[in-house]
Formats: structure tokens, C-alpha cells, sequence
């Protein structure tokens, strides 16, 4: 049996609704759903695979290539790789998502169809046949697979798909925070759509960080808030939520985005997709060709990334622990559709504490502050006692700080904020 990939790549306006795909004018956002027992929906998990996977052949005929790009879970809901933008006639579909387009992986020779409840392809004269597995198990993920119409036949409904349009009502795309602070909820996110934020959600990227002893006296990383409540498509952002619920934290797929972010630091990755051997080994591949390995991930390195997480009950941007990320027998990884910050080797000994996220004018204080140290110590104003503002002036005899302003100042050589 054979699987097909199906990926989209950075699509954008919210469509009217519309009761299923008929044709061009139907265009917009979907998820695919089986109607098979199980009814779980299409997920993008893979756009590449090992070079020995590329294509085979299946009996005596050539069909889709065997990516195993696809699989069907029952809840898709914070899911970004159930999100397809649909576009084209019934007999020659494009699905995009994910980064990709169905037509860069099927090739030339192949177009997607969609006959009926059916999705199909036909090269040569030989019709071929989209199938989710025959498993009723709701709770199972399921890889979708490719066969003749035999194939099709035997799988009754679950051969049989429903186009299901993105409504943010019962359909919607909603995201679940990782990180809970001050009864606030965050997480990072990458899409390859644009989105719209619900009223009361945020989205923040980093534009700037400074580690060096010599210029800062903590790391810090500015937090810069996202100017519009619309996301550019191949983003990757940190999303402050409503709550921890995916219903209170919606994001509406758009075809275009008004927002524009430059300096963005932070990456964003599309999959984490592991498969040391196919679901079924007795579908006619040997158990040789089965046991190969079938990864798109991005490995995780302590030494150069950092992640969402928080340091002295703040924000912040900090090495991962096993929670955050993919842990297998053979690796760790970043998990799929979220954003980390890539480091150099030279900051990791000093980032081991994380790099706490602030905004731009705590940002700018404190490396104010760090030069202002410097200064008191070149000109050798230190002394064991005393109260200094940060041009060196002394304003008090003794380290007291009763009676101080709000601001900051300089006792016993190091920076204290008074608030």
C-alpha cells in the first residue's frame, strides 16, 4: 500500500462558509475529514523522507510516491498541520500546508481528484485511492494510505473523505499554552498561514538579545510586541492566551496578513515527524525495507538553542527539559510547529540560567547600568559604602536606600532599582 504527502506553504482572508468543496469558488481553509468509524481527521506530519523512500512501486504499477506525509487523528483542534488551503477544480485539487503544495510532491504525471466522497489520482489508465486506516480506535493515529480500487472497495468509508470549512465556530483552530505565569498563558507557534488573534490574545517575537558580561550584567532578550492582532504567514511568535483552553484561545486562518515583522530572532519549524518502520509491515514491503528509518526533525542541542520557559518566576527563554521536547530512544527534538531562539556556542555556558525576555526600556536600563558600573570602577569610585546614581555622582554617605526615588542606582558596585 502507498502514501501520498500533501503539504501548504504559506497561504492567507477569511471565506465565506460554504456546506462543502465544489469547485474554484469553494476555495478557503478545510480540514479533510474520514467517514469512516474512527472519523479522524487528515494531519500534514512529514514533507521529505529519506532518500531510499522517495518512490517504490506497489504490485506492477506506478503510483503517488510514498512519503508517508499524512496521518489521521481524531482531535485536531490546536493542530496546524490539519489546516489546508484547498484551491482548484473537483478534477485537479491543490492542498497546501505545512510549507508545501500537493503538486511538488506528486509530480507532473499526477493530479489530486476528488470523485464524489472519494480522493483519487489516475496515471496510465490506473485509478488510485486515498484510504484511512480501518480502524475503528478513535484514539488511534493512523497513517493514510494509497491502493487500487480494490483497495477502495474494501475499505468502505474509510475511503470516503468530507471537506469540512473552517468556520472558528465549531470548526476552529484553537492552541493550547504550554506555560502558565501570573494567571497568564503562553506558548510559541509557527504556521504556515496567516492568522487573525481572537480579542485579548497577544503575539510578541525578539529582536534583540545581549549576553556579554561586558555589556549586560544579566542576559536579557527584548520582547517586542506584534503591532496588529494579524500574524504573517512563517512566523514564529511567542502568543500570550486567554486561558488553557484551545475554545478561548482561537486563531483564525487568513489568505493575506496587513502586518509586516523584521528582525525577528526566533525560529520556527513545521515538523517532528519519527518513524523507525512502516504501521503495517504485511502490506507487501519486507521487514528489511520496513525497519528503515523515516524522520523530518530538527534535533535538539542545549549548546544552541533555547526555549520558552521561565527563570526567577519571569518569562524567559531557557534550555529545554524533557517535557519540552520530542525525547525518543535515538534523540531529542523540537517539537513540531513551535519556535526556539538559536544561540552561539560562545553564549551557552552563559545562557545555562536562561535569558529572561523584557521589554525594550528594562532592556536599554540595564545595559545603561552595565556601562555605568564600568565607569564607576575605571575611575575608581568604588567604596565600601555610599549610594551613587549612574553618571558617579554620590548622593549618600551609607548603602541606606530609605528615602531614594524610584530608579536606579549604584551601592556597593552593583545596580539596584528602586521601585
Amino acid at each position: 500500500m502507498k502514501r501520498i504527502i500533501i503539504v501548504l506553504f504559506s497561504v492567507l482572508t477569511v471565506i465565506p462558509m460554504l456546506a462543502q468543496y465544489t469547485g474554484e469558488e469553494s476555495e478557503g481553509f478545510y480540514r479533510i475529514k474520514n467517514n469512516g468509524a474512527a472519523k479522524r481527521y487528515i494531519t500534514i506530519v512529514n514533507d521529505k523522507v529519506d532518500n531510499n523512500f522517495k518512490k517504490f512501486t506497489v504490485n506492477d504499477y506506478k503510483t503517488w510516491r510514498a512519503v508517508n506525509a499524512l496521518t489521521t487523528v481524531k482531535d485536531p483542534t490546536n493542530d496546524p498541520g490539519s489546516i489546508l488551503y484547498i484551491s482548484g477544480n473537483t478534477s485537479d485539487l491543490s492542498l497546501k500546508g505545512q510549507g508545501m503544495d500537493t503538486s511538488v510532491l506528486l509530480g507532473s504525471n499526477y493530479k489530486l481528484m476528488k470523485n464524489g466522497s472519494q480522493l483519487c489520482s489516475e496515471y496510465k489508465g490506473t485509478m488510485v485511492f486515498m484510504t484511512d486506516n480501518y480502524d475503528a480506535d478513535t484514539n488511534k493515529n493512523a497513517t493514510v494510505g494509497i491502493g487500487l480500487s480494490s483497495i477502495a472497495k474494501e475499505a468502505g468509508t474509510y475511503a470516503s473523505w468530507e471537506f469540512v470549512k473552517i468556520d472558528n465556530e465549531k470548526e476552529y483552530f484553537g492552541i493550547t499554552p504550554e506555560i502558565e505565569l501570573d494567571n497568564k498563558y503562553y506558548t510559541t507557534l509557527f504556521t504556515s498561514f496567516a492568522y487573525q488573534l481572537s480579542d485579548g490574545m497577544k503575539a510578541y517575537y525578539v529582536n534583540e538579545h545581549e549576553y556579554r558580561t561586558d555589556k549586560i550584567t544579566e542576559p536579557l532578550a527584548v520582547l517586542t510586541e506584534v503591532p496588529t492582532n494579524q500574524i504573517p504567514a512563517g512566523t514564529p511568535v511567542i502568543i500570550e492566551c486567554i486561558s488553557n483552553k484551545p475554545s478561548d484561545n482561537k486563531l483564525i486562518p487568513l489568505k493575506s496578513s496587513s502586518s509586516t515583522i523584521k528582525n525577528n530572532e526566533l525560529i520556527g519549524i513545521y515538523f517532528c515527524y519519527i518513524k523507525y518502520s512502516f504501521d503495517d509491515v504485511n502490506r507487501g514491503e519486507s521487514e528489511t525495507d520496513a525497519a528503515k528509518e523515516l524522520k523530518n526533525v530538527i534535533e535538539y542541542d542545549a549548546q544552541e538553542m533555547r526555549v520558552l520557559g521561565t527563570v526567577d518566576g519571569k518569562l524567559a527563554l531557557t534550555v529545554a527539559n524533557d517535557k519540552q521536547i520530542v525525547v525518543t530512544n535515538k534523540g531529542k527534538y523540537l517539537p513540531a510547529n513551535k519556535a526556539y531562539l538559536p544561540i552561539k556556542y560562545s553564549e551557552s555556558s552563559i545562557t545555562q540560567k536562561g535569558i529572561k525576555l523584557v521589554d525594550k526600556k528594562t532592556f536599554d536600563d540595564a545595559i545603561t547600568a552595565a556601562a555605568a558600573i564600568r565607569n564607576i570602577n575605571n575611575n575608581e569610585v568604588q567604596t565600601t559604602s555610599g549610594v551613587f546614581t549612574l553618571t558617579g555622582t554620590r548622593i549618600k554617605s551609607d548603602n541606606s536606600t530609605e528615602g531614594l526615588a524610584n530608579g536606579i542606582y549604584i551601592i556597593n558596585g552593583k545596580k539596584v532599582i528602586i521601585k
